[in-house]
């Protein structure tokens, strides 16, 4: 089953409904539909039908995980020296940022190595439950 979704930009995606990973409101009230490792920012009034058209096509209740902070800086996350300069010298500065990048992604950032990124995937998990490549 396929479903007609509008951005706030204006733009029309159709959507495979069992593609849809995540429909959520973050801190801002701001709402996404997040689909494998792409997501695209949606009204409220929107995210509000779509999940109560998942409730009633799968009769499930609303999961709900924390709101991941998107706005918040990378500065806050207490990461080391070193990797808080890669990331700045990346033009890296908020969380929805990080949360666009992949492993890969991060790997190509000079001084950026397997340690560093190792922290990061940890912080991420463990204070929001979050993951690299989320917001892609």
């Amino acid at each position: 089953m396929f479903i007609k979704i509008q951005s706030l930009d204006g733009s029309y995606h159709h959507i495979k409904t069992d593609q849809i990973s995540l429909v959520m409101k973050d801190v801002k009230n701001q709402c996404w539909i997040v689909i494998g490792q792409h997501s695209i920012q949606i009204g409220e009034h929107q995210h509000d039908q779509l999940i109560t058209k998942f409730n009633e096509w799968w009769n499930v209740d609303e999961i709900k995980r924390a709101p991941v902070p998107l706005l918040d800086k990378v500065e806050d996350l207490q990461l080391s020296v070193r990797t808080a300069n890669c990331l700045h010298n990346s033009n890296i500065e908020y969380l929805h940022q990080l949360l666009k990048l992949t492993q890969t992604d991060l790997l190509k950032m000079k001084n950026m190595g397997r340690k560093s990124l190792n922290e990061i995937k940890e912080i991420l998990k463990v204070k929001y439950g979050a993951e690299l490549g989320e917001l892609k």
